[in-house]
């Protein structure tokens, strides 16, 4: 029974075990339901208004559970969860606690929903605030596993906050576009290997020392500034420019989107908004083996493909790889057929498409 330090020590250490395996949340919650003497336990974490649950977890809930709200009495009969060595309920009677959650400054506002399925009262008898005499024990009990509990709920959350992260952030990586990600203040949060190279080339873009981004060109400024501030706003809205860049007439192509415009603004250090770096630069590399794996290439149709997708003439490729101008054109023929394409400008735009990702 918790209120014994060895029985506190071990039911605590399974919450804790359970923040760091999800799959340990049931064995948990039997562990402080059975310490408890209550039937079973819910946990919910839902946001604000209430209209999604971000967490749930739940042990010998009983199938015709009421929704959150009020507690309920005198559910009707129903059998628990199959395995669970209780007997039938003829009554249930549902304690909810709620808590702000979480209390840290800086996340979105939440609530921490407790229920407690406990024995029917055994009369009717109840203090002020509604509690069955008969469950004050319960109760008193309950206050000292509950810091524990909710501080799990909390790791657990953050771990797997975490775990999306980097899975976001694998995913940004893989991309051969530039992607910067922006918080609701506009500063850079996170950029990928091509977002970086932008950077390094020194041609139209930098990140300021406060971690914003913005153009080299003074006239390109207030435009890109504009741009990102409507995206990470709220209402968020995309849109799209070119920015001069100083190296080369190509300029990069910008798209600036909004992230999470269904759940509100966006909480201080969370990405808002993705901006997309397209290079229009002609001379861009192009993945040979990629034309290859996606389209059969050979390899000298893929070296071929991929001069004329760099901006090369058809006889200065043929030069390079050693071809009579008549076997490169029979090369690039055999190029359309296999990529569906008619004519060098769909070849280019193809093959542009297909350097969005980094096949592995």
């Amino acid at each position: 029974m918790i209120g014994e330090a060895p029985e506190l020590l071990a039911v605590a250490g399974s919450l804790y075990d359970a923040a760091l395996d999800p799959a340990l949340w049931v064995p948990a919650l039997r562990q402080v339901a059975r310490s408890l003497d209550v039937w079973g336990m819910t946990l919910l974490v839902v946001d604000a208004a209430g209209r999604e649950v971000l967490f749930r977890a739940a042990y010998n809930e009983p199938p015709d559970a009421p929704p959150l709200g009020s507690p309920r009495r005198g559910a009707p009969e129903a059998p628990l969860s199959a395995g669970a060595a209780l007997p039938r309920l003829s009554a249930v009677w549902r304690h909810t606690i709620q808590r702000r959650w979480p209390e840290e400054a800086g996340e979105a506002p939440c609530r921490l929903v407790i229920q407690l399925w406990l024995p029917p009262p055994e009369d009717s008898a109840a203090r002020a605030d509604g509690v069955p005499a008969s469950q004050a024990e319960v109760l008193a009990r309950w206050r000292t596993v509950e810091p524990h509990l909710r501080r799990a709920v909390q790791i657990s959350r953050r771990l797997r906050d975490l775990e999306h992260r980097s899975l976001l952030a694998d995913t940004v990586d893989a991309l051969s576009c530039g992607m910067f990600l922006l918080d609701a203040a506009g500063q850079v949060r996170h950029r990928n290997p091509a977002a970086e190279a932008h950077l390094a080339r020194g041609d139209g873009l930098l990140v300021t020392s406060g971690g914003v981004l913005t153009g080299q060109r003074r006239s390109d400024r207030s435009a890109l500034s504009g741009l990102l501030a409507r995206a990470v706003a709220w209402p968020a809205a995309a849109g799209s420019m070119a920015l001069a860049r100083p190296r080369t007439p190509h300029p990069y192509i910008l798209h600036a989107v909004p992230l999470g415009v269904k759940r509100g603004p966006t909480p201080h250090g969370r990405p808002a908004a993705a901006l997309l770096v397209s290079d229009s630069d002609l001379g861009a590399a192009v993945p040979r083996a990629d034309l290859r794996r996606l389209f059969g290439l050979t390899e000298r149709e893929a070296a071929l493909a991929a001069g004329i997708v760099q901006g090369q003439r058809l006889n200065a490729v043929a030069d390079q790889l050693g071809l009579s101008v008549r076997t490169a054109r029979n090369y690039l023929q055999a190029v359309f057929r296999k990529t569906g394409t008619r004519r060098q400008g769909e070849l280019i735009a193809l093959a542009n498409a297909c350097t969005l990702c980094r096949l592995p």
